[in-house]
């Protein structure tokens, strides 16, 4: 069967025909019958070997595969929402970590961009990211408002914090046709709300409804995580990528 497209695998340590086959979603037979005058039983560490992956290998540089997009949305997400959680815990109990913990915030935004650099041209990763940076910056200067009762602060930085999320859910918006604007606003907006209840709860010590808030964050950020993932992939599907 003639292959669309080869590529070149030179052969590493503890590398076998089975193990090429799993990673290049290709056969044992397959790579046997392209490679004629390898000996199967003695792959020598160098020696290189012409290889068709199959039609579910993911090339370099090619947007994931929907299932692998998915998980990785979800797990950039709700690392997302953990690390803010541990940002409130701190505050609320006055801990040392929070320089700490704030540097994980970022370094989930970074993540969570890397995942759209796969669908979005570099510029618009870059708007995205620095959207998001925002976000995380305007919630930890909120929840640190909403512990020392700075109340006018607070309303401010609120109001900025939904302005901030209405420019990310407008890009995203107008990048990815497939979303639908108000859903990403709707979805979004609960996130916002959600997270300030979670802070307010956990601040005044009602720490079972802090549990129980943090639940539905965890649900609803599934939910935006599996949105923005299905829309990606039906995008790319479309276009053809």
């Amino acid at each position: 069967m003639a292959c669309d497209k080869t590529m070149e695998h030179v052969v590493q340590q503890g590398d076998t025909l089975y193990k090429l086959s799993r990673q290049y979603k290709t056969t044992v037979a397959s790579i046997i019958m392209d490679n004629a005058r390898v000996n199967p039983y003695n792959l020598q560490i160098g020696m290189k070997l012409k290889i068709c992956p199959g039609a579910e290998y993911q090339w370099p540089g090619e947007s994931m595969a929907g299932e692998e997009l998915q998980d990785d949305m979800r797990l950039a997400w709700l690392d997302h929402v953990y690390w803010t959680r541990m940002f409130i815990m701190s505050v609320a109990g006055d801990l040392p970590d929070q320089k700490e913990i704030a540097e994980q915030m970022i370094n989930q935004v970074e993540r969570i961009g890397k995942i759209f650099a796969q669908h979005y041209p570099q510029n618009v990763v870059r708007t995205l990211t620095d959207l998001l940076m925002d976000h995380v910056e305007l919630a930890g200067s909120l929840v640190t408002a909403l512990k020392t009762g700075e109340q006018a602060t607070a309303a401010r930085l609120r109001q900025d914090w939904y302005q901030n999320g209405d420019a990310i859910t407008v890009l995203l918006a107008n990048e990815t046709p497939e979303y639908n604007p108000d859903t990403l606003k709707e979805m979004w907006n609960t996130h916002l709300q959600l997270t300030e209840q979670e802070a307010k709860q956990r601040l005044a010590g009602e720490y079972a409804r802090d549990v129980e808030t943090f639940n539905q964050i965890e649900r609803e950020i599934i939910r935006w995580a599996d949105y923005l993932a299905k829309g990606l992939q039906e995008e790319s599907e479309k276009s053809g990528i």
